[in-house]
């Protein structure tokens, strides 16, 4: 999320209302662009200081193995599949 807050941050106004907004599905001017520039520049600021040191205690969260026995999640459309095998699927 910080990542997405970064580009967002460093976006010009052509960018922004160019691929940003069409794909989130908004029309934005640039009285609201401005005021979300500001809004994550206060946000990305206000929590530079947190990072993973400040979370010691909590474990790395578990990752798809290469199990070809793991079940996969494949959404095609609004077809949503779950496949017991990793064998290539043909849409």
């Amino acid at each position: 999320m910080t990542l997405m807050m970064e580009a967002l941050n460093f976006a010009p106004f052509k960018t922004f209302t160019e691929l940003y907004a069409p794909s989130m599905n908004f029309e934005v001017s640039y009285d609201i662009y401005h005021e979300l520039k500001l809004s994550i520049h206060d946000v990305l600021e206000n929590n530079r200081h947190i990072t993973s040191d400040n979370f010691p205690d909590v474990e790395d969260p578990e990752l798809v193995d290469e199990n070809p026995e793991t079940p996969v999640l494949v959404i095609h459309g609004n077809v949503k599949l779950i496949l017991n095998t990793r064998a290539p699927l043909k849409l």
